[in-house]
This record gives C-alpha cells, sequence and structure tokens, in this order.
C-alpha cells in the first residue's frame, strides 16, 4: 500500500484498519491512497506514473545548458514524492528507495564540411554541402552552426555510407534563424540510422545562397534506449 496525503487512492489499509483498530495505534491519516499488488515477496520495481506525480510533493526542476552555444539545454527533477509512504498488510511502514534515472547528456560528433557544386539552370537553383563523420555513426538529429542570420532556407537532408548511395533523411525540411522575430531552428531530426556522411541540400530559387556553416555536428544514439514517455488516458 502506498499513500501520499495528496494523491493515490482507495482502501486496503482501511478495510485493514477497521479490523484492527483496537489493538494498534492508528495509522497517520491520510488523504490519498490506492493498493499496491506485489505479486510476491522480496524487492519490486514501482514505477511513477501520473497518478503519483499529481499527489505527492512535487519535484524541483531544474533547467541547465551543457552546451548552450549550440543550444542544448535539459531540465532534471529531484526533490520531490518526500511525503510518499509504503504499508504493509498489517500496517507496518515498508522502506522503499526512490531511483532517479541517470542524468544522460546527448553527446554530438562534429563532421568536416565538404563543398558540393551549386546546381543553377532553368528548373532548378540549388546549393548545399556534404559534412564528412570520418566513420559510420548511429545519428539521430543533424545540426548546423555558424551561418550568420537572418535567413530561412528550404532543405532536403540525405546520408550515405560511401557517398554513391544515399537514404532521404528529411524530404523536405526548413531551416532558419530570425532574430526579429525571436525564432531560430538549426535542427533537423529524422528517424535514427548508421552513416558517415550527410548531404544537406538547400533550395535556392526563393532566396539567395547561403555560404558554407562554420560547423556540422549530428546527435549520437545511445545504446541505451530513451524511457517511455509518460502518458495518461484523457476523456473528451
Amino acid at each position: 500500500m502506498m499513500r501520499s496525503p495528496w494523491r493515490l487512492a482507495v482502501a486496503l489499509v482501511a478495510v485493514h484498519l477497521t479490523g484492527t483498530s483496537a489493538q494498534q495505534p492508528a495509522s497517520p491519516s491520510f488523504r490519498f491512497e490506492r493498493p499496491v499488488v506485489t505479486g510476491g515477496g522480496g524487492p519490486r520495481r514501482l514505477a511513477i506514473d501520473v497518478t503519483l506525480l499529481s499527489g505527492v510533493n512535487p519535484f524541483r526542476v531544474v533547467s541547465h545548458a551543457p552546451n548552450a552555444s549550440a543550444g542544448e539545454a535539459s531540465a532534471l527533477a529531484g526533490g520531490g514524492a518526500t511525503d510518499l509512504r509504503f504499508y504493509d498488510a498489517n500496517g507496518r511502514e515498508v522502506g522503499y528507495l526512490l531511483v532517479l534515472p541517470p542524468p544522460t547528456e546527448p553527446e554530438w560528433r562534429q563532421a568536416e564540411i565538404l563543398p558540393v557544386a551549386p546546381i543553377e539552370n532553368e528548373r532548378e537553383k540549388m546549393s548545399g554541402f556534404e559534412a564528412d563523420f570520418g566513420q559510420a555513426v548511429t545519428i539521430d538529429r543533424f545540426r548546423v552552426a555558424g551561418l550568420r542570420p537572418p535567413f530561412l532556407k528550404r532543405i532536403k537532408l540525405e546520408g550515405s555510407g560511401d557517398r554513391g548511395h544515399w537514404t532521404l533523411l528529411v524530404a523536405e525540411g526548413t531551416l532558419f534563424d530570425l532574430p526579429d522575430e525571436q525564432l531560430r531552428q538549426l535542427d533537423l531530426a529524422f528517424p535514427a540510422g548508421s552513416f558517415r556522411y550527410v548531404r544537406l541540400t538547400w533550395d535556392d530559387t526563393r532566396s539567395g545562397r547561403l555560404p558554407l556553416p562554420s560547423a556540422a555536428h549530428a546527435r549520437l544514439v545511445g545504446q541505451t534506449p530513451a524511457p517511455p514517455p509518460l502518458t495518461s488516458a484523457v476523456a473528451f
């Protein structure tokens, strides 16, 4: 049984206290209770869900920017659920350990910029560059840096292992940096894959040609899968 003065649900302990209140001192009063079915003895892992989060003392969320120059920021939560309590069927308090996921900062790999000859004819007007990471790496995001604002460009992004066969990563994307409007998008996300080369093609049909960026990076996909997102059913 886990209890919180702020949220949870119902009543195994309430039934127990009805039959044993004459023999044992009254347990602390809680606003919310709900049963936990462990399926046996020994240590058990219980995932934090939305119901629990909405009831316990709130976590303190701290934001920090490990790579501020690249626009990277993350948020860490801690110090919450200090009012959560567990009790066994006999009303004895059970100790527990609140385990937070280890903080993981994304790792980015910088590439060597390779110029690509622009194309300009009656049908199309394009320019771009290729990024060489030196070896095949599993990536899921590409970022450009060092382009002078303001700009707004349509792009196509492709990946390859040999510069001969290309996989389409982003068919129609947009990159922009508009300081007056305080709008910025320099990242392109795509399904994870193993590539050594990434080719970005600018659509210059309705905008001026951009110079080569000063740097290009790709986000490496780690071996540890990301935890599933926290979800809750909503009736509407």
